[in-house]
């Protein structure tokens, strides 16, 4: 059987640190909720670049990208335009 991707110490690392905000997540039960379906939509697309706009804290961001990561192939780039003003929130 091949690597586990995302393994218990990932996702506690995901809930922790990229504040999912929406996204039908329960940090309980280690369930990333929609971050799965970000997951999934580039691990099975495999797109050559992917295009985040508005990111937030940066939940889907994380969620693309390791699916990239683990596709081994791809690009990602994000924008985040609100970001400078809830920098003083972080």
């Amino acid at each position: 059987m091949g690597e586990l991707y995302l393994n218990n110490e990932i996702l506690k690392d995901i809930l922790n640190y990229a504040k999912p905000l929406g996204h039908n997540e329960n940090p309980a039960n280690l369930n990333l909720g929609f971050g799965f379906l970000y997951y999934g939509l580039v691990r099975s697309l495999r797109p050559k670049h992917t295009l985040v706009v508005g990111s937030g804290y940066g939940f889907s961001v994380v969620c693309l990208a390791l699916g990239i990561k683990h596709n081994g192939v791809g690009r990602l780039t994000f924008v985040d335009p609100s970001y400078s003003l809830m920098r003083n929130f972080l």
